[in-house]
């Protein structure tokens, strides 16, 4: 996943990750969570990103940085990287 994008969308502090692979960074209303997954991936990414907002304000962050829509799903959306990677955005309750 681009690091500019990653960096803006989930700030510097985190946690270590947990034995199942698991990291957890949450910053103002930005959750990350990073989990390894086993099936291989026909494109860039080697591992799926999901990010849930808080604040819908979040999304229109990940515009500016240049993310773009592939798909949507109930409660959620597809974006891309500009190099490609596709990640989840769940958006809020």
């Amino acid at each position: 996943m681009n690091p500019i994008i990653t960096q803006q969308a989930i700030g510097p502090a985190h946690t270590p990750c947990d034995e199942f692979g698991t990291a957890h960074a949450s910053i103002g209303s930005r959750t990350f969570h990073r989990q390894q997954v086993s099936e291989p991936k026909v494109g860039k990414n080697r591992m799926h990103v999901d990010l849930r907002l808080r604040d819908r304000s979040y999304l229109d962050e990940l515009f500016r940085l240049c993310a773009t829509p592939i798909s949507e799903y109930d409660g959620g959306r597809v974006l891309a990287d500009p190099e490609g990677s596709e990640f989840c955005v769940a958006e809020p309750d």
